[in-house]
């Protein structure tokens, strides 16, 4: 078959594009499974998890299998829009395999907002969500807050490429929001520190994994899911440890 390489990197690119967006299950298969159907493969079998697509196809008699590994995930939720428009409007036959490629490399290396765009709004909502839990705060908590958040922000963006596991990833910089906090209380600069923590570990809480997570429980994709629950786990296990440590050290010493 001709172009059988291409398309069978071409799906799996897809794919991986959508879980390193942090897209469920079956919408990567679906994906990968119209790519290799409009370029004319029929006998597709798609086992997809959280970190692994196997991709086989049996083509004249012969078997031709590729696996690709997930290393990153970071939520995407435009680019999962635009990788599954792609790979619907490919079931009408409106690309080639090269202006498919093309397309798929426009939507890998299109960056989507600034980050100082994202930082700011992402910032603003965690200082909204702090202030929601708490009648007494006041406009420098949420100062305070948002500030923090902005740091942080900045902090992931520049620790990412390190690859440190999720654990000492969010316990650091759960450490460090609640050092700040603490600080700011301390210097009154702020007045609640329990609502400046809760609104900043939001940048850090898991929600699109526990959902995901329950998503593909419920479409029968059990181990993808169980996968994306302890990963969940782990990640709040280390804001929990962070924030519990550092409130427990600062009390010790006095600062609160």
């Amino acid at each position: 078959m001709e172009h059988l390489e291409e398309i069978l990197e071409l799906s799996l690119d897809a794919g991986r594009l959508m879980l390193e967006s942090n897209s469920e299950i079956y919408r990567a298969e679906e994906v990968i499974v119209n790519i290799c159907r409009s370029f004319g493969i029929k006998n597709i079998d798609v086992f997809t998890l959280a970190t692994c697509i196997y991709l086989s196809v049996n083509i004249e008699g012969k078997t031709y299998t590729r696996i690709r590994r997930i290393y990153k995930r970071e939520t995407d939720l435009l680019r999962i829009s635009k990788i599954n428009r792609l790979s619907r409007n490919i079931v009408g036959g409106h690309y080639t395999v090269d202006s498919f490629r093309e397309e798929l490399h426009k939507i890998e290396e299109y960056d989507g907002f600034a980050w100082w765009q994202r930082a700011v709004t992402i910032s603003a909502s965690c200082a909204v969500f702090g202030i929601m839990f708490s009648t007494s705060s006041t406009i420098s908590d949420f100062i305070i807050t948002f500030i923090i958040s902005l740091l942080t922000y900045r902090g992931m963006r520049w620790l990412n490429p390190y690859g440190l596991n999720a654990f000492i990833s969010n316990m650091i910089f759960s450490i460090f929001m609640t050092l700040m906090a603490a600080f700011a209380v301390h210097l009154h600069i702020a007045s609640d520190i329990d609502t400046i923590v809760i609104g900043a570990i939001m940048i850090l809480v898991p929600g699109v994994a526990v959902t995901n997570a329950v998503r593909d429980t419920i479409n029968g994709d059990i181990l993808s899911g169980t996968i994306r629950t302890i990963e969940a786990i782990i990640v709040a296990a280390g804001i929990a440890f962070g924030v519990g440590m550092t409130l427990y050290f600062c009390n010790l010493g006095g600062l609160l």
